[in-house]
């Protein structure tokens, strides 16, 4: 198993925008597109925006952002993490599912409740 990167959630009152931002400015394609989300990619760097209301406040839990961190082979992670996963509390923890946008992924949430999701690589 071996980890290939590190990408930002971040949120967005239009993900559909910001990505045109990305793109236009910064040289960033549109790797995948959803209803409420893009993941954009340069290079080896990434970036996933997801939607937030344009009402919250950057202080609202939907302007937290969070990261993922794509690996090879998750078939080979979760068994190791598993044992250290059990004793968290439950809200800690998103046991692995298939995502309708990408690769097979769980989440956990770290010590200050910043939202982790680890992933397979795209």
């Amino acid at each position: 198993m071996r980890l290939t990167r590190i990408t930002p959630f971040e949120p967005s009152a239009s993900p559909e925008a910001q990505a045109g931002f990305y793109r236009d400015s910064l040289g960033f394609e549109v790797e995948i597109r959803a209803d409420n989300s893009a993941v954009l990619q340069r290079d080896d760097a990434a970036i996933h925006l997801v939607e937030a209301s344009d009402h919250a406040g950057l202080t609202h839990p939907e302007r937290k952002g969070s990261f993922c961190i794509g690996f090879d082979g998750e078939h080979e992670l979760y068994p190791v993490l598993k044992p250290k996963v059990d004793i968290l509390p439950d809200r800690h923890v998103r046991a692995p599912f298939n995502q309708d946008c990408g690769p097979p992924e769980f989440h956990r949430a770290d010590d200050d409740c910043t939202p982790l999701v680890l992933g397979e690589a795209i």
